[in-house]
C-alpha cells in the first residue's frame, strides 16, 4: 500500500478511530500519552518498545466499532466491555504487527482478580492502559480539585485497579499531574507516535487490521474490499495499466470504504432499500474517507479512493465529476466496484447470475453512467474475474469462521476470568516478549 510516508499509517489509524464515535474523538491519543508518561517513568523499555505499547494504547478501542459498548466505555465504572476487548484482541492478534501485545488488549478493562491469568509483565501493562483510559474518561467530567480526582481511583483500589499501578501514576513523584489534562503533548511523545518508520509489511498489516475491524460484520461485507482489490488487479492489467498505476489502484481500492466507519450500522446493514434521508447519510462516507486519507496518501490514491461513486454523466456523488474529469483508474474502480457488488451476496440480495450481471452493467453503460470500454472488458473476462473472486472469498470465509469461533471461545471464558485463576489452562505463563 502506498503512503506519502510509512509513518503516516498512524495518522490514518487515528483518523479512522476518531470517526468511529463522537464520544471517542482523540481518546486513543490521550490514553497513549498517559501510558507514555508511565513507561518513561519506569525507565525499563526501549524506544521501540515504548512506541509499540503506545500504538497499542492508541488502538485499544479498535474493537468498539462492532459493539454497542461505547456508553459503558465512557462511564468511569465500566460495565460490559468484554465484547469490544475481545474483538480488538482478535484484530491485533491476527492482523497487526503487534501480535505479541494482543493479550494486553484483551484484558485492558480487567480488574486485578481477572488478571490472574496473565504473566506479571502483561498484567502490569493491561492495568496501565486501563488506568490511563479511566484517567481520560474522568478528565472529561472536568473535576477541578486534583485530590478529588485521585480520590476516585483510591476508592477502587484492588477492586478495579491495582494499588501499585495507581501509586505509580499519582503518588509521590507520580507521572500524571493536573497540568497533563491540558494535553500539551511534548515533542518527544509525538515523535515516538508519529515519527517512526514502518516496513511495507507492517504498513500493510496495520491497514488490513483497520479495514477488517470495519468490515467484520458478515462474510459478505468482509469480502468486499479484498475481492475488489483482486478484480482491480485483473482489470487493470487487461486495460494496459502500468505496475505503478495498478499499485495506486489497489491502494485506492483497499481504502475506498474507510469512511463507512462513520456511518451508522443500521444503515450499512439495512436489508431494505435506503430511504432518501438514509442515502444522504450513506453518501457521507466519501467525505469521511477523504478526511481520513488527506495529506497521508498521494493525490492519485486519494482521488481513486474517493471517486468510485462518480458517474460519467455527472450524476454520481462525491464531487459530482463527469467524463474527462475522471481518470482511467477512477473509472476502473467504479466499474470493478459495481461488478463485485453484483457478483456478491449481500444482506439485501443474493449473488446474481452471469447474464443478469452483464445485462445490468450493459444498461449502465448505455445510460452513460460507467466507462463503455472497461464495462465491455469486464464482460469479456467475466470467468477470470469470478474465479479470482471465488478464490479470495474462500480464504476470507475460512478466516471469518475461525475468528468467530475464537471470539465465542474467549467470551465463554469471561465468567472464568472473573472467578480467578483456578485450574483453567488459559493462563499465559510466558513473560512478555517485546
Amino acid at each position: 500500500m502506498k503512503l506519502l510516508n510509512s509513518s503516516y499509517i498512524v495518522n490514518i489509524i487515528e483518523n479512522t478511530l476518531n470517526h468511529m464515535d463522537g464520544r471517542l474523538i482523540d481518546h486513543g491519543k490521550r490514553v497513549s500519552y498517559f501510558v507514555y508518561k508511565m513507561l518513561k517513568k519506569q525507565n525499563k523499555y526501549t524506544k521501540k518498545q515504548i512506541r509499540d505499547i503506545c500504538l497499542l494504547s492508541l488502538i485499544h478501542d479498535i474493537g468498539a466499532y462492532k459493539t454497542e459498548e461505547v456508553h459503558n466505555m465512557v462511564a468511569f465504572e465500566t460495565g460490559a466491555v468484554w465484547e469490544h476487548s475481545t474483538y480488538g484482541y482478535l484484530f491485533v492478534k491476527h492482523f497487526s504487527p503487534l501480535t505479541h501485545l494482543a493479550p494486553i488488549l484483551l484484558f485492558h478493562h480487567a480488574s486485578p482478580k481477572e488478571l490472574e491469568y496473565l504473566h506479571p509483565d502483561y498484567r502490569e501493562l493491561a492495568q496501565i492502559i486501563f488506568v490511563a483510559d479511566r484517567i481520560d474518561v474522568l478528565a472529561l467530567s472536568k473535576i477541578e480539585e486534583w485530590d478529588e480526582f485521585i480520590g476516585y481511583f483510591d476508592e477502587f483500589r484492588d477492586i478495579l485497579f491495582d494499588s501499585d499501578v495507581i501509586d505509580l501514576f499519582f503518588k509521590g513523584d507520580g507521572c500524571v499531574v493536573l497540568d497533563d489534562l491540558k494535553f500539551d503533548y511534548p515533542s518527544e511523545f509525538t515523535d515516538i507516535l508519529y515519527g517512526s518508520e514502518f516496513s511495507d509489511d507492517e504498513v500493510n498489516a496495520f491497514m488490513n487490521m483497520v479495514i477488517l475491524s470495519i468490515e467484520f460484520r458478515s462474510p459478505q461485507t468482509m469480502n468486499h474490499t479484498f475481492i475488489l482489490i483482486k478484480v482491480c488487479e485483473v482489470l487493470g492489467r487487461k486495460a494496459g495499466l502500468t505496475d505503478e498505476e495498478i499499485e495506486d489502484l489497489q491502494s485506492g481500492a483497499l481504502m475506498h470504504d474507510l469512511g463507512k466507519v462513520g456511518i451508522p450500522l443500521k444503515i450499512l446493514e439495512s436489508k431494505e432499500r435506503l430511504s432518501p434521508e438514509e442515502f444522504e447519510v450513506m453518501k457521507l462516507h466519501i467525505d469521511i474517507t477523504r478526511k481520513i486519507l488527506d495529506q497521508n496518501v498521494s493525490k492519485s490514491v486519494l482521488r481513486i479512493a474517493t471517486n468510485h461513486h462518480e458517474k460519467l454523466d455527472g450524476s454520481g456523488y462525491g464531487s459530482g465529476l463527469r467524463g474527462d474529469e475522471l481518470t482511467v483508474s477512477d473509472r476502473l474502480l467504479a466499474v470493478a466496484d459495481i461488478f463485485c457488488a453484483l457478483c456478491s451476496k449481500r444482506s439485501y440480495k443474493e449473488q446474481l447470475p452471469k447474464e443478469k450481471v452483464i445485462s445490468i452493467m450493459a444498461d449502465m453503460k448505455s445510460g452513460g453512467y460507467i466507462d463503455p470500454t472497461l464495462t465491455d472488458l469486464s464482460a469479456q473476462c467475466y470467468e477470470e474475474l469470478v474465479a479470482g473472486i471465488d478464490e479470495v472469498t474462500s480464504a476470507l470465509v475460512a478466516t471469518y469462521d475461525d475468528l468467530w469461533a475464537e471470539y465465542e471461545l474467549v467470551l465463554s471464558l469471561v465468567d472464568v476470568f472473573k472467578t480467578g485463576l483456578g485450574t483453567n489452562e488459559m493462563y499465559v505463563k510466558e513473560p512478555l516478549i517485546l
